[in-house]
């Protein structure tokens, strides 16, 4: 965009303007009115050349041509002679008409009006037979400030014509605009260039409908001084006289009730704010800023402003409107108490449930932001009271959920799983002394939940248990059974002294009888084991004070069974007789022969030594065989010796040869000797044997 302003000349020589003859119709500085009255001045009586270049910047609306139209519709309305023009049809020969032209004339009049055009107002800036381009560029009000045009609230618009005159050598020499003040209804027209200055064109304007016109200047050579001229056309000032004139609708010498400061007729709506007559504003209808009513938006004004954003308004809050004039909706923001609103956060809060009631644990919405993990409107088996969500261990006793405590964890009163704490339960709670709990007694709990133990006081009759009295006692063993004699187990408090191997023998061991006392003889009980026959607590007349039967020849003697002596076997005349009788100590008879007498045997000796037997004849029958030993005395062996009896055959032949007799013959004759001292000595030496084993 650029901008020429060139300084005023009063004067242009005929010479500058190229020899041309005087103006028909010379120009003055100023003019009018006209019938309407419009008037005029130019740079020489206060018109302000200010060319505005929009080439660069404007748009072309009209290419370069000769004789056409080009139609542009301005950015704001235009008031011309009293009517608002918005189309516009601009001459490529140099004028503006202010409605749908059909004629193009390339011959200007000279002065206006313009007989070739009794219908449409015309600006002509430079009417005559021209070839031109022409462009179009709206200014608002600050744009219209930074090009030289202050104070113009609805901006100015501009169209330029870029061409030249009709034939000419020399294209692209004419250069002229004119400036539409939509604020005022003012027009400037300018020329920048023109080689004719104003020889063969017309500057004015004209209303053929009112009759009306006003030339500037028309085939005047000089009266277009390029780069100065500025034509400035004002609108008459007619309203506010008090008299209607012609676009009137009223004039009450200023704003009335019935009549605006523009003279048009007071109404609201149409656009013009008239206070007296009590209007806050006027947008021709509803705004933003303005209710239809013509008074200013107000929420609460009970004027439903949609333009201003107002769902509604019914003078305030209402169940259907916020007091900010909103539908009432809840989540808006605004509380409504007239709606049933306890709060509105515009969604869930803290403070505030998501269908605007007040936070309350049992109201059956769930608050997050409140910190409640459900709500089912009290106890649920999946939500505490409190508004948590249901599970053992939280602290919170659900009897929905089956809990009968909660102690936040196994406490001494409470289970893991939440139930009181019950031996037999099934589960074993440490803090409650439990060290089992396996439902009931079982091999490894007792009935009152501690591990089973034999000694711990109770009966546990799945492990095997029939008593449990802490330990031993008269009426239970240490392993828990009931005492009996013969069960391997020596019960002291029940007065055993042993118990036999508890192989089903009655307890008898060759220690321990059969009722569990210790094994003696004497002690009144037969014990087998230990060998004896017999038992009689003491020497009785069928037992002996050993223990084994009584029986003349065992060897023991048995006064009260009448025994004097018993020396182990029941031959007489051995210092005891055979039913255990003392004896008179002397030799002993000789054996019986066969079929001769026998010969009585040498004495024995003082000690005892009985001598042997010495066959009568050949045929002797066998000796006794003496032993030489005494049934009493001392151990010396002496006396004579007799001569061994019995021959070998009892052929008659002598009993062999005589020995010495020392009390122990160890001599055997090879034809009847005596009977050796080993045989003897292993009989006596069994039944010492048997009497050490009884004792």
């Amino acid at each position: 965009m650029a901008r020429r302003i060139v300084t005023c000349l009063s004067t242009v020589s005929l010479l500058c303007l190229g020899g041309l003859t005087p103006a028909s119709t010379a120009h003055a500085a100023v003019g009018g009115p006209d019938p309407f009255g419009y008037t005029f001045v130019d740079q020489d009586d206060g018109a302000v050349f200010n060319f505005v270049d929009i080439r660069a910047t404007g748009t072309m609306f009209q290419p370069f041509a000769d004789d056409a139209l080009g139609g542009i519709v301005l950015a704001q309305p235009f008031t011309f002679y009293g009517n608002d023009f918005t189309d516009l049809d601009a001459s490529t020969n140099g004028f503006l008409t202010l409605s749908a032209a059909t004629n193009n004339d390339l011959g200007n009049s000279c002065p206006l009006p313009d007989p070739s055009d009794a219908l449409n107002p015309r600006i002509e800036v430079v009417h005559d037979d021209l070839e031109n381009r022409i462009f179009y560029q709206y200014f608002d009000e600050a744009e219209a400030a930074a090009v030289g045009f202050p104070g113009q609230t609805a901006g100015v618009s501009i169209l330029q014509w870029e061409g030249d005159h009709f034939p000419d050598a020399l294209p692209d020499d004419l250069s002229f605009e004119v400036v539409l003040f939509h604020t005022t209804g003012e027009i400037l027209t300018m020329v920048d260039s023109d080689p004719e200055a104003g020889a063969g064109s017309t500057s004015g304007i004209y209303d053929p409908v009112s009759g009306s016109s006003l030339t500037y200047a028309c085939d005047a050579g000089g009266s277009i001084n390029p780069g100065v001229t500025a034509i400035l056309y004002t609108p008459p000032e007619l309203c506010g006289n008090g008299v209607a004139g012609p676009g009137e609708d009223c004039d009450d010498g200023g704003e009335s009730i019935t009549c605006n400061a523009d003279c048009t007729f007071a109404a609201c709506g149409d656009a013009v704010v008239n206070a007296t007559a009590g209007e806050d504003c006027d947008d021709g209808g509803e705004s933003a800023s303005c209710d239809a009513d013509c008074t200013a938006v107000t929420c609460g004004d009970g004027n439903a402003n949609v333009s201003a954003g107002e769902d509604c308004d019914d003078g305030g809050e209402s169940a259907t409107c916020d007091d900010d004039c909103t539908a009432v909706a809840c989540g808006d923001g605004n509380t409504n108490l007239s709606a049933g609103e306890d709060c509105d956060d515009a969604g869930e809060s803290a403070l505030c449930d998501d269908d605007c009631t007040a936070v309350a644990c049992g109201d059956g919405n769930a608050n997050l932001s409140a910190g409640e993990d459900c709500d089912d409107a009290g106890e649920s088996a999946a939500c505490n009271a409190d508004c948590t969500t249901a599970a053992c261990g939280d602290g919170q006793v659900n009897n929905t959920a089956g809990e009968t405590c909660d102690d936040g964890g196994r406490s001494a009163m409470c289970d893991a799983d939440c139930t009181a704490v019950t031996c037999g339960d099934g589960l074993v709670n440490a803090t409650a002394g439990e060290i089992c709990d396996d439902a009931g007694e079982s091999a490894a709990c007792d009935a009152d939940c501690t591990e089973a133990t034999c000694g711990d006081m109770n009966v546990n009759a799945t492990a095997g248990e029939t008593c449990d009295e802490g330990g031993e006692s008269a009426t239970c063993d240490a392993d828990c059974t009931d005492p009996m004699c013969g069960d391997g187990l020596v019960n002291v408090s029940a007065g055993e002294a042993c118990d036999g191997d508890g192989m089903g023998m009655g307890g008898e061991t060759d220690t321990c009888n059969a009722d569990c006392t210790a094994s003696g003889c004497g002690d009144g009980l037969v014990n087998m084991s230990a060998g004896e026959d017999c038992d009689d607590a003491g020497e009785s007349e069928a037992c002996d004070d050993d223990c084994t039967a009584a029986e003349c020849g065992d060897g023991v003697t048995n006064a009260t069974a009448g025994e004097e002596c018993d020396d182990g076997n029941t031959d007489d005349d051995d210092g005891c007789s055979s039913t255990c009788e003392q004896e008179e100590k002397g030799g002993s008879t000789g054996g019986d022969a066969s079929t001769g007498g026998d010969t009585t045997g040498g004495d024995g000796s003082s000690d005892g030594t009985t001598g042997g037997d010495t066959a009568a004849d050949g045929t002797g029958g066998s000796g006794k065989v003496d032993d030489g030993v005494g049934e009493s005395g001392p151990s010396t062996l002496g006396g004579s010796g007799g001569t061994s009896g019995g021959g070998s055959t009892g052929n008659g032949s002598t009993g062999g040869a005589t020995p010495t007799d020392d009390g122990c013959n160890c001599n055997s004759g090879s034809e009847g000797g005596k009977t050796p001292w080993s045989l003897l000595a292993l009989v006596g030496l069994g039944a010492l044997t048997r009497r050490r084993r009884r004792s």
